[in-house]
């Protein structure tokens, strides 16, 4: 089973949601042998074929963001 985990925080690499999803990426794979793919939604417009292909091939995903607003950030709705 492929895994497609989502970082649909508007910090990216240095947001709170990525040390979570890291450790849950970390305890994911000692319990399970199945392949995960890990991406931050926060990248440049071009990459967004990327992410959408790599959402498309997995089997589950797992999209991860804060409630600033108690609202999802406007990059996710875009990526939705």
């Amino acid at each position: 089973m492929k895994l497609f985990v989502l970082n649909g925080s508007p910090r990216g690499r240095s947001s709170n949601t990525r040390v979570i999803l890291d450790a849950l990426i970390e305890g994911y794979l000692t319990a399970s042998e199945h392949e995960i793919i890990s991406s931050d939604l926060m990248l440049e417009k071009g990459m967004d074929n990327t992410v959408r292909s790599a959402a498309a091939t997995s089997d589950s995903i797992l999209i991860a963001f804060p409630l600033y607003v108690d609202s999802m950030p406007g990059i996710v709705k875009e990526f939705l």
